[in-house]
This record gives structure tokens, C-alpha cells and sequence, in this order.
């Protein structure tokens, strides 16, 4: 099975491919020229030319957006787990806070990337 993580960049990336495609149907079908035509003028062409199309398109940007947040809200999620984790044995195998404080201070990423 594949992990979430995986899942959700190819979900990702399966709604920027149908963005990008729904806008090379749109030229090509609807005669679409947005440097010309101006955006309300566009939006019409696209609305009246090929309504499916439009819907399709708006539904795959807003999954675009909402995957690329649980993106962001799982990459943070690991990142804390395994801060904790490692916060977690080291004070179990030594017992002192202090020593976990100075690894993370002189770590190569800095103090600030640790701080949760």
C-alpha cells in the first residue's frame, strides 16, 4: 500500500495535469486568447463554449488547494513526531533536558527550525 503522504502529491499532481489540460481544450475548442479577450471575457467564452469543461476544471482547483493544505498539515505532523521522538530517547537515555537543548542548538538546521 502506498503511504498518505504519497497519495496525496499524486492527487496533487493528477489535478494540476486536468488544469492544464482543461486550459489546452479551452484554446483549442473555444478559441481562447486571455491576453486579448481580458479575463470577464474569457470566463464567458469558457462558461458558454464548454460548461462541463469549466466545472471539472473548478473542481480539480479547489481539490488542488485543499490537498496542497493536508499536504502542508502532514508534513508538519511528521516533522513534530519525530522532533518529539527524538526528544523522547534522548531524554530517556540520559535523563537531562540540557543535553537535548545544546544537540538542537548547535544542530546544522538551527534552533529556530525546532522550535514547535
Amino acid at each position: 500500500m502506498c503511504a498518505a503522504g504519497s497519495k496525496v502529491v499524486c492527487l496533487r499532481i493528477s489535478c494540476a495535469l486536468v488544469l492544464c489540460i482543461s486550459l489546452v481544450d479551452w484554446v483549442e475548442t473555444c478559441n481562447l486568447n486571455i491576453g486579448t479577450d481580458g479575463f470577464f471575457d474569457s470566463l464567458t467564452k469558457i462558461l458558454v463554449c464548454s460548461p462541463w469543461v469549466a466545472w471539472i476544471a473548478l473542481n480539480a482547483a479547489v481539490h488542488f488547494l485543499w490537498v496542497g493544505t493536508l499536504l502542508g498539515c502532514q508534513l508538519y505532523q511528521v516533522q513534530l513526531v519525530l522532533i518529539s521522538q527524538f526528544i523522547d530517547s534522548q531524554y530517556t537515555l540520559d535523563g537531562d533536558v540540557n543535553y537535548i537543548i545544546k544537540i538542537v542548538k548547535h544542530s546544522k538546521f538551527g534552533y529556530s527550525s525546532f522550535v514547535i
